[in-house]
């Protein structure tokens, strides 16, 4: 449910900041980072054993804190569609 949601905002981003010869190599990326993101979420359960679930709450949460302020500070690309289609035929195809 909740990929559906994501994935094709995420691709879209992707779509926006790489160009075509990168772009499945992104796609890729993208891809395994979920899988490998499943398995951090399964350690989740190891810091629960070891500190505690109130404590792995707050471990999770601060790293997700540093995670998000680090976000700010991604520049925003400039659309595809505000190219125009030539320099969009012409980015593109590099």
């Amino acid at each position: 449910m909740v990929s559906s949601i994501h994935t094709p905002a995420c691709i879209s981003l992707i779509n926006d900041y790489f160009t075509h010869k990168n772009r499945s190599k992104a796609n890729s990326v993208y891809v395994a980072a979920i899988s490998i993101g499943v398995g951090f979420a399964n350690l989740t359960s190891f810091i629960n054993d070891a500190v505690g679930w109130r404590n792995a709450i707050l471990v999770v949460t601060g790293i997700g804190g540093f995670i998000t302020i680090g976000l700010f500070f991604i520049e925003e690309p400039i659309r595809k569609a505000e190219l125009g289609t030539q320099a969009l035929l012409e980015n593109d195809l590099d």
